[in-house]
């Protein structure tokens, strides 16, 4: 096996690469992001990546402090270039975050964080799952995959597993994986659909 700062590196690599992509995506207004969801996103990696240090994860925590910085940086690009429809659902789901977030702070504990943070990610990922299921196209599918595939090494250069260290970055692998998965599907019906409609008219 590779040395785990290689890991470390390699998983940091994939995670730039599919950023790029959501970059260059978002800069050609491509991609709608939701600011909720970025935001909150920031967040829980910046906090899972803390209870990951916290717990020596060594090299298997740099992806997500990377992702986290990530995240930020797109959720700024949001404000101007996000999701203007902003519905009473991701409303509820943001503040909902938010509230979980404030009960973190008060636990102060590196497992509970773990917790915690991925019922927050529960609430953040609603938004986008919402928009993607009506507007498929506005979401850059690779660094979904992407963002899948650089918790692979990220894992693999952890120097303490634990549930501490590991179990998030397995949640984020779910979770990004079943929004490609809807990605897919849906790219898949909007397109039969506007099939339909061409031959109908005909």
């Amino acid at each position: 096996m590779p040395p785990k700062e290689v890991l470390g590196f390699l998983s940091i690599a994939i995670a730039f690469a599919g950023y790029a992509f959501y970059f260059r995506d978002l800069l050609r207004y491509r991609v709608r992001p939701h600011v909720f969801s970025w935001v909150v996103w920031g967040l829980t990696c910046g906090i899972a990546s803390a209870a990951q240090i916290s717990d020596a994860a060594g090299p298997g925590a740099w992806a997500m402090v990377f992702s986290s910085a990530c995240a930020f940086v797109i959720a700024a690009f949001a404000l101007d270039r996000g999701e203007r429809n902003i519905t009473p659902g991701d409303w509820m789901s943001f503040l909902s975050a938010l509230g979980a977030i404030l009960l973190w702070i008060f636990t102060k504990n590196p497992l509970g964080a773990v917790i915690v943070i991925t019922l927050i990610d529960l609430c953040a990922y609603y938004p986008t799952f919402r928009k993607s299921w009506h507007k498929p196209r506005e979401e850059t599918m690779t660094t979904w995959t992407m963002n899948v595939l650089k918790y692979i090494p990220a894992l693999m250069a952890l120097e303490h597993v634990s549930f501490i260290t590991a179990f998030y970055p397995v949640f984020c692998m779910v979770t990004n994986g079943a929004l490609v998965a809807t990605l897919i599907y849906r790219r898949a019906a909007v397109e039969k659909q506007k099939h339909r409609a061409i031959v109908g008219k005909r």
